[in-house]
């Protein structure tokens, strides 16, 4: 923050609560510094605690919580906000997410992960914004949510002095023909192209069950597209130039 935006923050993380508490000889830790950083699981409400009674539990919820959302502060950022949308109103993160969206007057949510498209967590989520901007989830449609969000796409960034930061992507088709020499290359492409596509079309069928296979699917077929030629190790070292005639034809000695 200091490098980016010549701002300083103190850095709180759970190991430096007490230690904090200890040295100001006070429970408004938070409250010592103008602007800070701490990781929400630090801070977010927990029901339980392996040997602490329930009186203990709720001495810990109430002296990390209430330090930090009634520290007086202007401004809260949540970043990783979709993580705060929890999957019912009852998750630990949502319960701080919705107590601080209470401390300040300004609440800024930030995150980088595309809407998963389940519109419950949504809706929870921009009603930490505006409780009242949506009365249930069949109102959750993009005219009315985009007063809501400010969206960056990558083309469209700029600098300080409003010039892009990303210049304008040219491509073109470049066709390669196979020697003679790549036959064993040529056939190691062929037959994982077929098996991924293959795949591909049966794990289609329940997309979002097959997600993390479709996921490795497309990296195998990116790692049989690029060069899998290794550069040749030094004289002498383990990975002599022989080590590599298992697996071209063109890399064999002599």
């Amino acid at each position: 923050m200091q490098e980016k935006f010549h701002e300083k923050f103190n850095v709180i993380l759970p190991s430096d609560y007490d230690t904090i508490r200890r040295l100001t000889d006070t429970d408004d830790v938070y409250g010592q510094y103008d602007q800070v950083i701490s990781p929400m699981d630090s801070i977010k409400p927990i029901e339980k605690h392996a040997g602490w009674s329930d009186e203990r539990v709720e001495k810990y919820n109430e002296e990390r919580i209430y330090s930090i959302i009634n520290s007086g502060w202007d401004l809260i950022i949540i970043d990783e906000a979709h993580r705060v949308a929890g999957s019912s109103s009852e998750v630990a993160r949502y319960k701080l997410g919705y107590l601080l969206s209470q401390a300040s007057p300004y609440l800024l949510l930030l995150t980088a992960t595309p809407h998963n498209g389940k519109t419950e967590p949504f809706l929870r989520l921009v009603r930490l914004l505006d409780e009242e901007a949506f009365p249930n989830a069949q109102s959750i449609v993009k005219e009315q949510v985009a007063p809501y969000l400010i969206r960056t796409e990558k083309r469209e960034a700029i600098d300080n002095n409003g010039n892009l930061l990303f210049k304008n992507r040219i491509t073109h088709l470049v066709e390669l023909q196979w020697d003679e020499r790549h036959t064993f290359q040529r056939e190691l492409y062929e037959l994982v192209s077929h098996y991924v596509s293959k795949t591909y079309d049966k794990a289609r069928r329940n997309r979002k069950k097959n997600m993390c296979l479709i996921f490795l699917l497309i990296i195998m077929q990116r790692m049989v597209t690029s060069s899998t030629a290794e550069p040749r190790a030094p004289f002498g070292s383990v990975e002599s130039p022989e080590y590599s005639h298992r697996f071209f034809e063109r890399d064999r000695p002599g």
